[in-house]
């Protein structure tokens, strides 16, 4: 009697143990999951540019490179999500390029700036998918090209700004209007900056990270096109910023740091969310962004190799990342991050 009274307590005592492992175990799950799609088809890149249209993306341009040659490239594609496909388009019709900046307004695309390898570029192109078809539109309004700028369609208009123009990195904002085929600055970003990202959310861009004289820089900042005016939000690295308060640095819902240069991102269902990119090393780590509390939360991390200069762009609620680099190596993958799923199911 007493042994089957000893097995039954072991075997409560082991019951309550597993499952306590197991509640702890799933606590440490982060929200949403990544899975490899269809690679893309084009040769591996860096840099390239990309945009969507009507849940279609398109991604072009770019760097390569192997052990005997490199280039900037030309070549477009375009993915089609329901069939996990790639299709060339027509190709690039400007210079050859790596670190430009594209947009989509009005179910065309517009792709611009960046640098020939000799050159920084100041001409922007439309990309009509009805016919396939490309042509020139007016120059970004400044005497010098730019390479590592952002970009972003709200409405009716394009906007791009940040960058750097050859001697000096920039905070200046442009608007562009396709109806009238012409640019009027709006706005200046607070702080200069290269290569930071951007996401769009509810008809309101945040651009946060990049670089500043070789420095990184975590303020990060919410544009309404609407009253032309930045928002400051919480910086990407609390503790080390001195113009965030003290409630906020011992606030464990903020004790994070999110600097990084050429991230990807992109916004999913009210939510902005970063990934890669460059923070002393390549990264792989994705964060959350609420716009609504201004905190971040981290979720699974990119489930590829770690990189940078990635593309990244969402369609029907799903967000998406293709090719990069790592040192010399460059990549040709396409990943999808689904929000809603978890990394064990």
């Amino acid at each position: 009697m007493m042994n089957k009274l000893l097995t039954k307590l072991i075997f409560l005592l082991t019951l309550t143990i597993a499952v306590g492992c197991q509640n702890e175990d799933e606590s440490d799950v982060l929200a949403g999951d990544w899975s490899r799609e269809a690679d893309f088809e084009g040769v591996s890149r860096s840099d390239a540019a990309a945009f969507v249209i009507n849940d279609t993306a398109y991604v072009g341009t770019g760097f390569t490179s192997s052990t005997s040659t490199e280039s900037r490239l030309n070549d477009f594609w375009k993915y089609n999500v329901d069939q996990d496909n790639w299709y060339t388009i027509a190709s690039f019709p400007g210079k050859a390029r790596s670190k430009a900046v594209a947009f989509s307004v009005g179910g065309k695309g517009y792709v611009g700036l960046g640098t020939d390898g000799t050159n920084l570029l100041t001409d922007f192109w439309e990309y009509n998918p009805i016919n396939n078809s490309w042509k020139q539109v007016a120059n970004f309004p400044v005497s010098k090209g730019r390479y590592g700028a952002v970009a972003f369609g709200i409405g009716n208009y394009g906007y791009v700004g940040c960058g750097n123009d050859g001697d000096n990195d920039q905070q200046d904002f442009y608007q562009y209007n396709p109806s009238t085929n012409s640019w009027v600055q709006v706005a200046s970003i607070k702080s200069k900056r290269v290569y930071p990202f951007v996401f769009v959310i509810d008809n309101v861009a945040y651009v946060g990270g990049g670089s500043n004289n070789g420095s990184y820089v975590a303020s990060f900042f919410a544009y309404n096109p609407l009253s032309n005016t930045w928002n400051q939000k919480h910086s990407l690295y609390p503790d080390g910023d001195d113009e965030e308060t003290d409630a906020i640095k011992g606030n464990d819902d903020y004790n994070y740091n999110l600097q990084r240069t050429s991230p990807a991102a992109f916004a999913i269902g009210g939510r902005g969310y970063i990934t890669t990119g460059t923070y002393s090393s390549v990264l792989n780590n994705t964060w959350q962004y609420n716009p609504v509390v201004d905190i971040w939360e981290q979720v699974d991390s990119f489930e590829g190799s770690a990189r940078e200069a990635t593309a990244g762009f969402s369609i029907k609620n799903l967000g998406y990342l293709a090719t990069g680099r790592s040192g010399t190596s460059r990549f040709d993958d396409l990943w999808r991050f689904d929000p809603n799923a978890s990394d064990n199911d």
